[in-house]
């Protein structure tokens, strides 16, 4: 049930990091009410579709870069919207996951404090 708490106890908020070779992001969730689990896919996916800044293009290895450009164009022909639309709109976050895409989960230390996206 999307609806349900994100956590065993309440939150209003969560930090969820995410690494993936050079690239490190994190993801921001908040909701006074308490943070469901629907907030945590919403947060993530908003997250994967922001355009690569030209710094974070810049550090994708030569030897990565067909396989970016191949999630790229998959994405854009998948999309809902023209192909031309999505093109456009440049590589996103989503493309240097390499199809890496199926959510593992979040993981959190006994400690507490920031969670971690498992891809």
């Amino acid at each position: 049930d999307l609806d349900k708490p994100a956590a065993d106890k309440k939150l209003t908020k969560m930090i969820i990091n995410f690494q993936c070779d050079l690239f490190k992001w994190d993801i921001d969730v908040e909701r006074d009410e308490g943070v469901r689990v629907r907030d945590v896919f919403e947060a993530i996916h908003s997250a994967f579709h922001l355009p690569l800044t030209l710094h974070e293009e810049s550090l994708i290895p030569l030897r990565l870069r067909a396989g970016c450009e191949e999630a790229f164009r998959l994405r854009c022909n998948l999309a809902p919207v023209l192909p031309i639309v999505q093109q456009r709109q440049g590589w996103k976050r989503v493309d240097v996951l390499l199809h890496k895409t199926i959510f593992r989960g979040l993981a959190q230390s006994k400690r507490g404090g920031d969670w971690t996206l498992n891809l």
